[in-house]
This record gives C-alpha cells, structure tokens and sequence, in this order.
C-alpha cells in the first residue's frame, strides 16, 4: 500500500495512541468502517 507522509504518520500516531502495530491500527479502521457500512 503506497501512503503519502502525513497519511503514514497519522496511522503511527494511531498506532502509537493505541500501543499496537500500525496494521493493526489500520485493521481496526477497517473493522470500524465495515461496521458503519453494515448499519446502512
């Protein structure tokens, strides 16, 4: 997956925040959006 900076170091912060891995920062993200889409 190509990011641009501020886009890679909003999901360091993410991960950072919530002490875990950026993919797995990224997978919840995913698991938020889906969820969201689901209520549609």
């Amino acid at each position: 997956m190509r990011l641009a900076p501020n886009e890679y170091a909003m999901i360091q912060e993410c991960a950072d925040i919530l002490e875990t891995t950026k993919a797995q920062a990224i997978l919840k993200g995913v698991q938020l959006l889906k969820a969201e889409l689901d209520k549609k």
